[in-house]
């Protein structure tokens, strides 16, 4: 079985939950993930693109992008939907203790 992947960045991607979900991996950026939120003061509390499906594993590389989680990209992380979730530490990430500013508060 050939494996789909899709590439979700940019101004014309599909952000179809049924199109995304049909992908064995979806490799996107924080920065593309953030998109999704819901803008504040909106109103609208429904899920959008990456956010609005049930995946079933999540890897998150680079983690020391979402150490504060006050960030929108950190927030972001924390709302997509998984049964199983990892965490890539390395660099200033993986020399951070378990705490207000770790990634693991994301899992």
């Amino acid at each position: 079985m050939r494996q789909q992947v899709y590439v979700y960045h940019g101004p014309s991607r599909d952000r179809r939950p049924s199109f995304l979900a049909q992908h064995h991996v979806v490799v996107t950026t924080y920065a593309t993930l953030s998109q999704d939120l819901p803008a504040s003061g909106s109103g609208s509390a429904s899920r959008s693109g990456l956010l609005a499906v049930s995946w079933l594993r999540v890897v998150l590389d680079e983690s020391h992008t979402i150490k504060n989680v006050r960030a929108l990209q950190a927030k972001a992380a924390a709302e997509l939907k998984a049964e199983r979730r990892r965490v890539a530490r390395g660099g200033v990430a993986g020399r951070c203790e378990e705490g207000v500013g770790s990634p693991s508060l994301i899992l």
